[in-house]
């Protein structure tokens, strides 16, 4: 079988994550070797990149930000991703290449031109199959997020640890999160391995949307 590259997509509080996990079980339960990843992370150079770039106290230039991304994703495809595609495998990756495009820049107001060269060149080709992006409205987003963080259902680090400290990303207001969001939306009108889905909707109807697009993609 060959590999299938499935990223999940959106602004923070969407329920991305929530979907990746359950994806990830799901192709597990069927007998389909998957290996579930993140960005920026997934691999041990690229997660201290990650310290880096979401918990740093000095000051991060903007196109600082890019490159360490880009960076993080380069050592990420090169160690893990491409790797786990040629041996067959799904790869389940909570953000990928679409999170620096509206992040950086639709957020940040980087040349989205000048973000998708550098990725381009750290991406070596390789690209998902599939993206998820679930949209959801800030208010909501936010409101989720914080219960979250009240239930002690903050990220959980590389070495098992909860983490309990709010990124960088997680700092910025309302109006760069608006940015963000319309920025995936409109990601999406030109890419069609882009799904988009309501990430208001219950969490098993959501799943079965995303199994359904993935069942079709594996052929079972």
């Amino acid at each position: 079988m060959a590999g299938l590259f499935l990223s999940f997509e959106g602004i923070d509080g969407c329920g991305k994550s929530t979907q990746a996990d359950l994806c990830f079980r799901a192709l597990q339960e069927m007998n389909i070797p998957a290996v579930k990843t993140r960005e920026p992370g997934g691999e041990p150079v690229a997660e201290k990149i990650r310290e880096i770039l979401l918990y740093s106290k000095d000051e991060i230039a903007h196109s600082t930000e890019v490159l360490l991304y880009a960076a993080s994703r380069a050592q990420h495809v090169a160690r893990v991703i491409r790797p786990s595609l040629e041996a067959g495998k799904v790869v389940v990756c909570d953000r990928f290449v679409h999170s620096s495009l509206a992040y950086q820049g639709y957020g940040l107001g980087i040349d989205i031109d000048a973000i998708w060269n550098i990725n381009h060149f750290a991406m070596g080709g390789t690209f998902p199959d599939l993206v998820f992006l679930f949209d959801i409205d800030l208010e909501e987003a936010r409101s989720r997020s914080k219960a979250r963080e009240n239930s002690s259902g903050r990220e959980i680090s590389s070495n098992n640890e909860i983490n309990n400290r709010e990124d960088r990303i997680e700092k910025r207001d309302l109006v760069f999160y608006c940015k963000v969001r319309l920025g995936f939306l409109e990601l999406a009108k030109n890419d069609s391995r882009i799904i988009v889905l309501d990430g208001r909707e219950p969490i098993d109807i959501l799943h079965g949307k995303v199994m359904k697009a993935v069942t079709r993609a594996l052929n079972v």
